[in-house]
């Protein structure tokens, strides 16, 4: 479920007039399910919801549709592949689809890594280049398994105007990632795009890493 998928081609649509801001929540929803300790998961907020306090948010789940929308994403990946749908879903990442496909992947991880998540530490991770200050970056370790998050952040003044996405080289630049103290063997997969990432000298450019979704969470296995 997790191995990599060969690159399919992206989707040729053109932006969306995306907010910068509104780039966040695939990103924030890859550190909530990563980070140490026990995710906060709501049943209904695998999608977007803008209730208020009681009772405005005691309003009843409508899990069909939530349930149908999970179908039609896993068909598509089982059809067209794990990469093209990430790169379709990330052209608008306002729409509920792009916020329930995190969550159902990385839920899946947690699943199968469950050691990892559970027992695992904690290592921050030096970030360098022009948009350093952009992105977040660390690790989690357990025995033999590791996962490297990279999440980038303060999206307004990165990309500056709206129908940007923050990926790719024109966006990270020079930005790298050290990955010392993790001594992966072989290159990570991206549970998100299904990419083996490759690594350079001990480090990850960032601007390949993040060059279909906003966020990355490299799965790989440590040198013994």
């Amino acid at each position: 479920m997790f191995g990599h998928v060969p690159p399919s081609e992206p989707p040729k649509a053109p932006l969306p007039d995306v907010p910068p801001l509104a780039t966040g929540p695939p990103s924030s929803a890859a550190l909530k399910y990563t980070v140490p300790g026990v995710p906060d998961l709501y049943q209904g907020n695998e999608c977007f919801d803008f209730s208020l306090v009681d009772p405005d948010n005691r309003r009843p789940v409508d899990f069909e549709r939530r349930a149908a929308m999970l179908d039609a994403i896993d068909r598509r990946v089982h059809d067209d592949g794990i990469e093209a749908v990430a790169a379709w879903l990330s052209r608008d990442p306002r729409a509920d689809e792009a916020k329930l496909f995190v969550t159902w992947r990385l839920l899946q991880m947690r699943r199968a890594h469950a050691a990892l998540f559970r027992d695992g530490d904690y290592l921050p991770l030096e970030v360098s280049g022009a948009a350093a200050s952009h992105l977040v970056a660390y690790a989690r370790r357990a025995d033999s398994a590791a996962v490297v998050v990279l999440v980038s952040r303060l999206f307004a003044k990165l990309l500056a105007t709206a129908g940007r996405l923050p990926e790719g080289p024109a966006v990270w630049r020079d930005t790298r990632v050290a990955l010392d103290g993790i001594e992966l063997d072989g290159d990570p997969v991206d549970q998100l795009t299904g990419r083996a990432v490759r690594v350079s000298n001990g480090a990850l450019d960032a601007g390949a890493v993040l060059s279909g979704f906003p966020a990355a969470v490299l799965l790989g296995t440590r040198r013994s």
